[in-house]
Parts: C-alpha cells; sequence; structure tokens
C-alpha cells in the first residue's frame, strides 16, 4: 500500500488518544506542539521498525512487493540450462517473487549463502540446481554487487517477467512510501510503544 507521513502520524496519535491537529502554542514561547515532537520521533523511528517488520514478515504478508526493472545477464550452468543475473538494488529488503518467461511457475523461496541448499547450484542435474518446472533463485555476490541467480531457463534467450521485491525507504517531507498493507497495523503498534 502507499502510504504519507501525514497518515502514519495520524494513525499513531489516534492510537495514543492525542489530537492529530496542531495547537496553537502561547504566544513568545516557541514550544512545540506534541504533534511536532511526535512527527520527529516517527521519523527517527521509521527506518529501523519498517525495516525490522519487513524482513521479519512471512512471504504472504508481504503483498505483491515493488516490481524493479533491471538488466539481466545470462550464464550457462553445469546442469547444462541457463542463469539469469540479475542485479538487485542495495536497499532491497526482501526478494518476494521472481519469474522467467521459459518457467512454468514463478519463485518465492530465495537461497542464501549459508543455506545448506546454495551450493545446488553448481549440481550437474538440473533436478537440483533448478529447471523450468521447479526453478531456483539464489543470492549471490558479483563484482557488480548483490544479484539473484535464476536458474531453470531452457533458452539462453528467455526473458524476465518480473522481479518483485521489498524495500524501504524513509520518506522526506510527505512524500508517499510503500508499505505491505498487512503489516501496517504492527508498524503503528511498534510505534506506539516507543513513543
Amino acid at each position: 500500500m502507499v502510504c504519507t507521513l501525514d497518515q502514519l502520524q495520524r494513525d499513531v496519535m489516534s492510537r495514543l488518544g492525542e489530537n492529530p491537529q496542531p495547537q496553537p502554542s502561547y504566544e513568545g514561547l516557541d514550544i512545540p506542539a506534541p504533534i511536532d515532537v511526535i512527527r520527529q520521533k516517527i521519523l527517527s523511528l521509521l527506518p529501523e521498525i519498517g525495516s525490522r517488520l519487513i524482513r521479519e514478515a512471512s512471504s504472504d504478508s508481504l503483498g505483491d512487493g515493488e516490481v524493479i526493472d533491471v538488466s539481466v545477464v545470462m550464464r550457462k550452468m553445469p546442469c547444462g540450462l541457463f542463469a539469469a543475473e540479475v542485479k538487485i538494488p542495495e536497499d532491497f529488503l526482501r526478494v518476494v517473487s521472481v519469474k522467467m518467461s521459459g518457467w512454468t511457475r514463478s519463485v518465492n523461496q530465495i537461497i542464501m549463502p549459508g543455506d545448506k541448499e546454495w551450493s545446488r547450484q553448481w549440481s550437474a542435474e538440473p533436478g537440483i540446481a533448478g529447471n523450468p518446472d521447479c526453478p531456483k533463485a539464489y543470492i549471490a555476490s558479483a563484482d557488480r554487487g548483490l544479484i539473484l541467480r535464476l536458474i531453470g531457463s531452457e533458452d539462453e534467450d528467455d526473458i524476465l517477467d518480473w522481479v518483485r521485491i521489498c524495500r524501504f525507504r524513509t520518506p522526506e517531507n510527505d512524500a508517499s512510501f510503500y508499505f505491505p498493507s498487512s503489516l501496517y497495523s504492527a508498524l503503528i503498534s511498534e510505534m506506539t510503544k516507543l513513543l
């Protein structure tokens, strides 16, 4: 869902039982109103709380995620099939879903370095490394940063249908930001506990 800082502030203040309308300060005194103090506190807490909620959420709580535009480099793998290597942005938190046009289904489970399945990408067996009916997505490091290695394409000219991710960017002023709708209530609750 697309959120704004103003909406988040109103929702947090309502949960706190505060009036979300600014109250005038006494003339001659420069005392910040509760609305101003709460806004600054929300801005300072938002990156840590928002990022943590996205990282800890179950896959089905993330919604559709954000479709990103990426370039693809194809690479022949030991299993005889091709892997699409896709550079992902540094500010990504979670990969929600990826799909190549030659695959029969999308992938939403990403294999990370350190996972016991991670070395399977180098298997000579397509059933283990990834194939069109059971594709696999691995995160790896490359010269150009973090990449997704998407194994399971039979054709070197296979086309990427989509990469959907969740990332979190702190809004400036009242810019909108994307946040999974199923986690929004938890965001408000976490903010309220710390204010």
